[in-house]
């Protein structure tokens, strides 16, 4: 069964792990979350990142048993710096399959969602026209969905409202090709 972001927080607040990782780093970033939710073999997988400096600590949560693994890592590329992402969001993972069907319908595409790849990331808003500075970054729900028939559909979704801002379809064989 499907677990929330809020689940997943309580579950991670209440970690001894986490409660000492939160008394070494007072001011941890969250800066990514991801999710594999695996209909065809009703496989779950939960992890949320939290930067602290160049580090990356990540939470591999198990709801079922409330168990937290914590592993450290380094940020590989300093020169893109991971944002700090909302976990104030308003469309939960259990909704997103329903919003991947919806898009699916309305782009005429019938065929089954076997695995939703959902990562919870910053998406940066690009630059102002006139002064040069940044925007600011966004929330948003980044989609990697395998259905039936090697199709691919990537989509970006708005974490705060909903909204679809981009929806593309692929094939497992275009990027075989590009090897």
């Amino acid at each position: 069964m499907t677990k929330d972001l809020k689940d997943l927080l309580n579950i991670l607040k209440q970690n001894q792990k986490f409660k000492e990782f939160s008394q070494k780093n007072p001011k941890p970033v969250p800066c990514a979350g991801f999710f594999v939710l695996d209909f065809k073999n009703s496989q779950e997988q939960y992890t949320l990142d939290y930067k602290v400096n160049d580090d990356i600590f990540s939470f591999k949560i198990n709801p079922e048993t409330n168990q937290v693994q914590m592993q450290q890592e380094e940020i590989m590329d300093k020169t893109k710096p991971l944002e700090e992402i909302s976990l104030n969001i308003k469309l939960e993972i259990s909704e997103i399959k329903d919003i991947v069907n919806k898009e699916l319908e309305k782009n005429n595409i019938k065929n089954p969602i076997e695995k939703i790849i959902c990562v919870l990331q910053s998406l940066s808003l690009g630059k102002d026209d006139l002064s040069g500075k940044p925007l600011g970054c966004h929330t948003i729900w980044n989609l990697t969905c395998m259905l039936s028939m090697f199709n691919i559909i990537m989509i970006h979704i708005d974490a705060l409202d909903g909204k679809v801002l981009k929806f593309e379809k692929k094939s497992l064989f275009d990027f075989v090709k590009k090897q």
